[in-house]
């Protein structure tokens, strides 16, 4: 059986004003939540002081530049991978802010992320791997609910399949059909969510699994298993995608190469880490043996406890007699 997918982008509208289609889509409901879920979950470990040298001002301030670099990056990375050229026009430039036009590159803002939120702790001497490890298997939920949107919205679509579990995308322009025929195409962006979601339970499992590894010890563990595992995931599904980057045309493509060197990086990035705390690293620098929900040294908070001391305490008001 062949099915049709003719749904709705918008939960509502859309509404047409000035010649754009205005509403709400089912795109932006993975990133409202994304968002909503890594503030509650770093909200909760500021305050239980699992995070070195956090408080409430360094949260509203990271958190609102974690959203600012991933629709930045996102957006940019999306036009670098795909339409380089428009960003040599001021009328290419105008259009990265237009976020309801859809289109938003993962290794963008995966980049722009990751550089931002690390200067930016490191400036303030936050635990930048404590929070990562925080937030890491919710991105990859949020992801996975993301490719469900792209099915939703019929973008990112498969490559052709004689199968039954194939999917006619109703609303893809006819620029994209094969030979002049809207043919059946695997629904990917099903698979990559399935991917995703497997990843995010994974994370989560390792967060808390018992006993120990020693690498379970290294704070920003879960950093380097997500971009490892959805280096590899990406490959994988990868070869069902229809693609217009190759660099082995029909074979291997640009998602793929990007993916292969996230995991590599991964890899690399997790044995130097390692080795540097091995080496270099005090006792407080690892977790403790219990783990991510264990109460961190005192060591941990040392600057934020004295940049807290040297903060004039307000005087009480005399009381009236």
């Amino acid at each position: 059986m062949i099915w049709h997918n003719n749904l709705d982008p918008f939960i509502l509208g859309p509404w047409h004003l000035a010649g754009q289609e205005l509403g709400v889509r089912w795109y932006s409901l993975p990133y409202i939540i994304c968002f909503l879920s890594i503030y509650t979950a770093l909200y909760r470990a500021t305050v239980s002081r699992k995070i070195p040298n956090a408080d409430m001002d360094r949260l509203e301030e990271g958190a609102l530049l974690l959203i600012l670099s991933i629709i930045v990056g996102g957006r940019v990375g999306y036009f670098v991978l795909n339409q380089p050229a428009s960003l040599l026009t001021w009328q290419g430039w105008a259009e990265v802010p237009k976020v309801w036009h859809g289109g938003m590159a993962f290794f963008g803002a995966a980049f722009t992320l990751f550089v931002a939120e690390y200067f930016y702790c490191r400036k303030h001497r936050l635990g930048f791997w404590h929070a990562s490890d925080r937030i890491m298997w919710i991105f990859a939920i949020a992801l996975g609910f993301g490719r469900v949107a792209n099915y939703i919205n019929s973008e990112l679509v498969g490559i052709p399949t004689a199968g039954g579990w194939g999917v006619i995308f109703d609303r893809l322009p006819p620029s994209e059909w094969i030979n002049g025929i809207n043919v059946p195409r695997h629904p990917v962006q099903l698979y990559s969510a399935l991917t995703h979601w497997a990843l995010g339970l994974w994370l989560l499992y390792l967060l808390r699994r018992k006993p120990r590894t020693r690498f379970d010890r290294v704070p920003g563990f879960t950093c380097f298993w997500f971009l490892g595992g959805y280096g590899l995931m990406r490959i994988l599904t990868d070869f069902a995608r229809e693609e217009s980057i190759w660099i082995i045309p029909h074979v291997f493509n640009g998602g793929q190469a990007l993916s292969l060197a996230m995991m590599l990086a991964a890899v690399v990035g997790a044995r130097i880490r390692i080795k540097l705390l091995a080496e270099r690293g005090q006792p407080h620098d690892w977790y403790p043996e219990d783990g991510v929900a264990a109460t961190l040294p005192p060591e941990c908070h040392a600057y934020l406890d004295g940049l807290q001391a040297q903060t004039p305490q307000p005087e009480p008001t005399a009381k009236r007699r």
